[in-house]
């Protein structure tokens, strides 16, 4: 099998949201059963809500092995103000994956 890994860089207005949402749930399916949470609202409507923060869309970088979602990471920008010295930086979260397939 010819097994091709790669990192895409995109935003949740260009990523196959319906795939994402799959790789999401899978992911985190064994805290949320033991937490006895349900995951159905990890959906479309909330991540486009989550990663479109006031400051600017996040940017999300999948890792893909034959066309199938892996793993995943997300920043967004975020702005601090000390004193009167405005400081730009990247919160990341959402990191996460499933076991690669072998």
């Amino acid at each position: 099998m010819n097994k091709s890994l790669q990192i895409n860089k995109t935003d949740i207005d260009h990523i196959d949201i319906e795939r994402y949402c799959i790789l999401q749930q899978k992911s985190f399916a064994e805290v949320f059963a033991y937490s006895q949470i349900d995951n159905s609202y990890l959906d479309p409507a909330f991540f486009k809500w989550k990663y479109n923060p006031p400051n600017g869309k996040a940017r999300i970088a999948v890792a893909e092995e034959n066309n199938e979602m892996l793993a995943s990471v997300a920043m967004y920008p975020v702005v601090f103000i000390k004193d009167q010295e405005v400081l730009f930086a990247s919160n990341c979260f959402d990191i996460f994956g499933c076991a690669f397939s072998s």
